[in-house]
């Protein structure tokens, strides 16, 4: 099998691919990007069967980022959920998470919206180019465009807490991005970006921004076909 990093395999500057694979998954990124580990088909009396692909995430990444483990299913409650999630290589602390879903739920419980309340007005969306919008126990921000080639992407930064804590406390910046794959499928991400405890930068804006260039790059590659 792949190592579940190419930054930490001596095959990183090799390409991974899918032939001659028996399983091989048919992804909107491309056949490439998403490649599959693991299945594991499940059988419980009188409950049918579940199954469950563990999926490597083949995108180069910076040094600063370790990837904690591959594309896997969120958990039950959230079927059609996949995250990689990210720890930084220095604290081994979490850093962020790049996730694709077309479940409601999951969108919704990670903070992102469409549309607001009608009786609240956080700007002039078309002037300013409001796309959707993410939300925190305190305020609710606009996402204004990050990039628009290859792909547009809609980010804001947002107040966040990655304490556990029965009260909510601003100690964090978050930094959010969110591109909708087709109706109802969106990519995300969302990094730990900046301490306002500590004045320090956690994640940088352009490792962000060159994550987002490979998945767009990848998108826009496989729209052709």
């Amino acid at each position: 099998m792949p190592s579940p990093s190419p930054n930490h395999s001596p095959r990183s500057h090799a390409r991974i691919t899918q032939h001659r694979r028996l399983l091989q998954l048919d992804s909107p990124l491309g056949p490439d990007v998403l490649l599959p580990q693991r299945l594991i088909a499940t059988e419980r009396l009188n409950d049918g069967y579940e199954v469950t692909i563990d999926l490597t995430l083949d995108l180069r990444f910076p040094k600063a980022w370790q990837m904690s483990k591959n594309m896997k299913p969120v958990s039950k409650d959230y079927p059609d959920s996949y995250c990689t999630v990210f720890h930084s290589t220095k604290t081994q602390k979490w850093l962020g998470e790049l996730c694709i879903s077309s479940n409601k739920d999951f969108i919704w419980t990670m903070g992102f919206a469409e549309t607001v309340p009608d009786e609240e007005r956080w700007g002039d969306r078309d002037e300013q180019q409001i796309g959707y919008y993410t939300f925190t126990p305190l305020f609710t921000y606009p996402m204004t465009p990050l990039m628009a080639d290859p792909i547009k992407i809609y980010a804001a930064e947002s107040d966040c807490y990655l304490d556990d804590g029965p009260v909510y406390r601003a100690t964090s910046m978050c930094h959010t991005a969110l591109y909708e794959l087709r109706p109802g499928v969106f990519i995300f991400t969302a990094f730990d970006f900046f301490d306002n405890v500590k004045r320090k930068q956690k994640a940088q804006l352009s490792d962000i921004k060159d994550l987002w260039i490979q998945v767009g790059n990848r998108i826009k590659k496989e729209s052709r076909y």
